[in-house]
This record gives C-alpha cells, structure tokens and sequence, in this order.
C-alpha cells in the first residue's frame, strides 16, 4: 500500500520513470498531487487499486505523462485529470463514488485531455447517504473526443435506476427513476430531562415534519418548529413535555 499525503508532486527527470502499482496493491492519493514529466515521456501503469479519496481538487497527470489501467480506477472524490492519456483494458475497471451532483466535490471523474478509447467496466456507488432525483446526472468521464464504450455498468442501490448516455466526448450516468421511500415509523419515545425525544425510521437527505394532535381530531394536527433532515437512517428531535396528550405522526416532505 502506498499512501499519498501531505503537498509533495511526482516528477518524472531521466530516462522514462514508470511508476508501477502490482496486481493486489493499493495506491491511494489523498491530496491533489501532480504527475509531472521533465524532459522525459513518463508513465503510471496501474495493474492494482488507483484509489483517489479525501481530497475534492485534481491529481493532473502532465501531457507527457500517461495513465494505463489495468485495474481498478476507484474515484472516491475529487478528479483524475489525465492530460498524458487515459488508457484502459478490457479487464479494467472505473468506479465513481456519488454523494452529491457537483463534480469533484461531490462525485469522482475523468477528464483526458485528448481522445480515450473506453474499454473495461464501469461503476458508480451511492455514498454517504445520498439518493439522488430523477433526472440528475453525473458526467463521470470527459474527453476531447470518446471512442468506444464500456462494456458492462453496475450500480449497486434497489432505490434507483440508472443508465448510461454516452456523447460525443463524454459518459454521462442518468438517474431514469427513484424508488418512493419507506414510509417512516415512530420508535418507542424517550425522556430526555424536561423533553419527550422522538425517534424515527428515516432516509439520509430526506425532510421530515413531525406533527401533534391533542385528541387525533383531523383537524388538530399541528406543526412542530422546524422539519427535520435525517442525516442517517434514523432521525429525531425533541418536544418538551405537557400536561396534556399529545398524538405524534411524522410526514415525508416532497
């Protein structure tokens, strides 16, 4: 395992440096380091994991240097930009982690300077609690011109549907449908000092309102201040305690 830190580049000066990641290795950068070649042709040769993670900027790979993978490309954030050339096998493989709809920061990408010839498989994974909308997209890989396509594409969620939109010089993944979610259920309250603490069954990112009746009369339902975003699969909040009854229901916010 190599891990990449702190605000060091790679600089590639005699003869033609290689820097080689064996089948079974992990190369992970977690800055936004530069491959930069001298008077040199470099390459990076990835036969294990190329693994981006923490860092939201770009690791630029200069013109003259090139990225062949062979492996696995694992874009947990921020971007590769492969201005030297991006070339992949029909074993390779590319996976972008999706958080949010905001390249690099929120979702992993490929830029190649030039044109790319796609090969190997592609996949995305819903992170962090994310569930996207219907008709979002993610332009997981750009170049100056695209050939080819990838061969398979895998995104492990039953909550929504995706595809692939390839364009002339991008690989677009289109949310198609989103499953509606859970309805959500109220676990057993409890006393949190002078508080009732209400607990619920929640998905992360959705917006809930939890609502009051004193006697469940249609007409009495009232609004706690402030809906609630779940940030996990679970979501809470407190209402101080009354000498009355109080009914609870919680509503999922369009």
């Amino acid at each position: 395992t190599a891990l990449c830190t702190g605000n060091g580049d790679f600089f590639g000066v005699i003869g033609v440096p290689v820097i080689t990641n064996r089948p079974g290795a992990l190369f992970e950068v977690r800055n936004n380091a530069s491959f930069t070649h001298g008077a040199a042709i470099c390459r990076f040769d990835n036969a294990g994991t190329f693994r981006k993670s923490l860092a939201t900027g770009t690791n630029t790979f200069s013109g003259a240097f090139a990225f062949n993978n062979y492996g696995t490309v694992d874009l947990r954030s921020g971007i590769l930009a492969a201005n030297g050339g991006y070339s992949s096998s029909s074993d390779a493989a590319l996976n972008s982690a999706i958080s949010g709809t905001i390249p690099g920061a929120n979702f992993g990408q490929v830029q190649v300077a030039g044109s790319v010839t796609l090969n190997g498989a592609l996949s995305v994974n819903l992170v962090n609690g994310f569930l996207p909308t219907t008709n979002d997209s993610f332009a997981v890989l750009i170049a100056g011109t695209r050939n080819g396509v990838f061969t398979s594409f895998s995104y492990p969620s039953n909550a929504v549907t995706m595809q692939l939109s390839n364009t002339a010089k991008s690989v677009v993944v289109l949310v198609t449908a989103v499953a509606a979610p859970p309805p959500p259920l109220l676990l057993s309250p409890v006393l949190f000092g002078t508080n009732l603490q209400l607990t619920w069954t929640a998905v992360s990112n959705l917006a809930y309102r939890l609502e009051f009746n004193p006697d469940l009369t249609p007409s009495n339902w009232s609004a706690l201040p402030g809906d609630v975003t779940a940030l996990s699969n679970t979501a809470s909040r407190l209402d101080p305690l009354t000498v009355s009854n109080r009914f609870y229901r919680v509503r999922v916010l369009p």
